[in-house]
């Protein structure tokens, strides 16, 4: 560090200390463009977060902002792989951003939009899907939570699970299979299977303990299938789950026949089911593109809905 940056940091330092935050954040930003100009990257980084979350405490949501997305700038100059590092400050900002802030959807785009051009996943890190979903799920903000969560890590099927449910306890019987198809229908698009069978399990625990629905066993040499003679399309996804396991075309084809009439009550399905058999039997998807992904991130990232919604490695497991 230069001596004159090292004034320039302790002025700074006074003016917030002063409560002068327009000239604080000014002067900030010119430290910030003299370090990117000497590449000096992890003394800006460092610089631009102690700064932002002050700016933030202080009630300064602006300009903490402001230099939260100045952070990201900076990682993608770095071209910087998403670590545990990089994504800790970045979370550790998000979690002083209030509910109300305009500025925090921004923050969170681009974030995302840093980890899937420099991460594993075009979709965005799995790890800031899930903090920003529980973020979003602790605040009953159903819509937007689900949207991360799905697209999170394997502990995010509980905080999505626990949300529909919190929804649904003041919601008609009847209205169970379309909650369900919200955790159901994205996983299987994503090829997570294991985490649909959590969903849907899930959702038949709550079923059965809190809304002491009449059920049904179906036993075999294979599994016990739990049944709701009053939910059809219940009992459509749990085959639908079962069929997407096994692979067939056929029995896919005779799956949806079976449940010609019940579909007929939930034609927002229509879009997911399309999906799905594109994707498991290789059934062409009519009036849609042809990047499947594309398809998956306009449902989940774009299009609104009400409830009940279309929103929608694969992980061996079974329903036995």
């Amino acid at each position: 560090m230069s001596l004159t940056q090292d004034k320039n940091i302790i002025k700074s330092q006074k003016l917030l200390d002063d409560k002068q935050y327009y000239e604080a954040h000014q002067l900030l930003r010119t430290i910030a463009n003299r370090y990117v100009k000497a590449c000096e990257y992890v003394s800006c980084i460092d610089m631009l977060y102690d700064a932002s979350k002050r700016f933030f405490k202080e009630g300064q949501f602006a300009s903490g902002s402001d230099l939260a997305l100045y952070i990201v700038k900076v990682y993608n100059l770095m071209e910087l792989r998403p670590d545990t590092s990089s994504k800790t400050r970045l979370l550790d900002i998000l979690y002083l951003y209030g509910s109300s802030e305009p500025t925090r959807k921004r923050f969170i785009n681009e974030i995302l939009a840093w980890s899937s051009k420099w991460g594993e996943t075009s979709v965005g890190d799995a790890d800031l899907h899930h903090n920003i979903g529980v973020l979003l799920a602790q605040e009953g903000n159903l819509f937007e939570a689900e949207k991360h969560l799905v697209l999170g890590t394997n502990e995010s099927v509980k905080p999505l699970l626990d949300l529909l449910c919190d929804y649904f306890y003041e919601d008609d019987l009847y209205m169970a299979p379309f909650y369900a198809s919200r955790i159901v229908f994205p996983y299987l698009i994503l090829y997570n299977i294991a985490s649909a069978i959590r969903g849907y399990r899930g959702i038949v625990h709550y079923l059965v303990e809190e809304r002491k629905v009449q059920t049904h066993t179906l036993s075999s040499s294979v599994a016990d299938v739990i049944l709701f003679p009053s939910l059809p399309l219940m009992n459509f996804l749990c085959f639908l789950i079962l069929t997407c396991q096994r692979g067939t075309v056929d029995l896919f084809h005779t799956l949806k026949a079976h449940y010609t009439d019940a579909l007929k009550k939930a034609p927002s399905w229509q879009p997911s089911l399309e999906k799905i058999g594109h994707l498991y039997f290789n059934i062409p998807v009519q009036h849609s593109s042809k990047n499947i992904w594309n398809d998956l991130m306009n449902q989940l990232f774009i299009n609104q809905s009400d409830m009940p919604g279309d929103l929608p490695s694969n992980l061996h497991d079974t329903l036995d």
